[in-house]
């Protein structure tokens, strides 16, 4: 039995985020990929990445405060203090 509402020890956490269209490669740089193929939105939080992931909408707010919001259709790169 595990913590209430946590995804530790269900599921392997890089399967999960595949699911939700998350790549992470560091707090800086991540990409998007496709849609989130969960129906409800997701939130992560990860060493000062905030990822909000709703079923095509995608809002992302890196450690250094550089925003990123959208639907991108195609796979988007995204790296902090770039547009």
């Amino acid at each position: 039995i595990g913590q209430r509402n946590a995804i530790a020890g269900f599921v392997p956490i890089q399967l999960f985020l595949k699911f939700a269209g998350i790549k992470l490669f560091s707090p800086e740089r991540i990409a998007i990929l496709g849609n989130n193929l969960f129906t409800e939105p997701l939130v992560v939080h990860w060493q000062g990445l905030s990822i909000r992931r709703g079923k095509s909408h995608s809002e992302v707010v890196f450690p250094d405060g550089s925003t990123y919001e959208g639907d991108p259709i195609e796979p988007i790169l995204l790296t902090a203090g770039k547009k």
